[in-house]
This record gives C-alpha cells, sequence and structure tokens, in this order.
C-alpha cells in the first residue's frame, strides 16, 4: 500500500511539474488549445531595409477560446530600443500599431535577450482597429499575413527590425 501511495505522489508531482523546455524548444506538458504564430525580425524587412545588427523573434500563442494571447519578444544586439509594436499590414507595406508590446522610452533600452515575456494580452490591448477590434479579428489579420512585428529604435524611429507574423498551425 505505501509503494502505491509513493508511486502516486510520483506521478502527481510530473503531471504538476512546470514547463522545462525541450529539444524542441516546447515544454513538457505545454498546453496546446490555442494557435501560436511567430516572427523572425531583421533590418532586411523594414520597407526601407534597414542596415543594422540587431535581430528578434517574436512568439504570440492564444488560449484556445482567444480571448487572451500570451507573447514573448526577443532582441539580440538592440541599441536604444524604443518600442515595440503589432502593426497592422501586408509585407512591405507600412501600417498603424494594433498592439504595443513595449515601451515607449524616449531614451530607448539596450537590449540583448528576452526584452518582453509572458506577457498576456487581451482585447482591452487593441489600440487600433484597421485589423479588428477582437483578439479573434486580430488572428484572422494574422492567418491572412497582414500583420507585422516592428522593433523601432532612436536611430530608426520608424523600425530597426521587422518581421512577418506567420502561424505555426
Amino acid at each position: 500500500m505505501k509503494t502505491a501511495g509513493i508511486a502516486t505522489i510520483l506521478a502527481l508531482a510530473l503531471l504538476s511539474t512546470p514547463d522545462v523546455a525541450s529539444a524542441d524548444g516546447r515544454g513538457r506538458g505545454h498546453d496546446r488549445h490555442g494557435d501560436d504564430y511567430r516572427a523572425r525580425l531583421n533590418g532586411d524587412q523594414e520597407t526601407v531595409p534597414v542596415d543594422t545588427e540587431t535581430r528578434g523573434r517574436f512568439r504570440l500563442e492564444f488560449n484556445e477560446d482567444k480571448s487572451a494571447a500570451t507573447f514573448r519578444l526577443r532582441v539580440n544586439d538592440g541599441v536604444r530600443v524604443t518600442q515595440a509594436h503589432i502593426h497592422c499590414g501586408v509585407e512591405g507595406q507600412n501600417g498603424p500599431p494594433v498592439i504595443f508590446l513595449g515601451g515607449f522610452h524616449a531614451n530607448g533600452w539596450d537590449v540583448d535577450g528576452w526584452w518582453v515575456a509572458n506577457v498576456t494580452v487581451t482585447d482591452e490591448n487593441i489600440v487600433n482597429d484597421a485589423c479588428g477590434t477582437t483578439l479573434v479579428d486580430i488572428a484572422a489579420a494574422m492567418d491572412a499575413g497582414m500583420t507585422y512585428v516592428n522593433v523601432h529604435t532612436l536611430a530608426n524611429p520608424a523600425g530597426e527590425i521587422r518581421g512577418q507574423i506567420e502561424s505555426d498551425h
């Protein structure tokens, strides 16, 4: 009886263990009920390409009913980063910001690594209705290739690095 009790406790402990990164970057126990989106950011994707060493990665994960989404934004070799947004716009065209990811800070930050992580957004975080008024609308715009992430700096206030958001499903 004691052995069964210990086995049950160990099984429950394993089930309740927080996510641990695996080789593919996904955590054990990752709850994949919603849709995931990603972007790789660089200066070449800006509408006027920017010669920069700065690079970035973005990931957004919706919950099942798309009432909330969690995102993280990594910026490598970022110098005086002032702000970042999800914008509504197709590849090669600028569009308005629809969700703030970080900033505004007039003097900027030097960023090298995870700048913003594990932040949850909801419909209330949408600042412009160009791609819709709900996260369901934003997800549809992402599926249609109509959104991008833009990281702005003091040197390039219109955008230092950019990446079109693509579906991970």
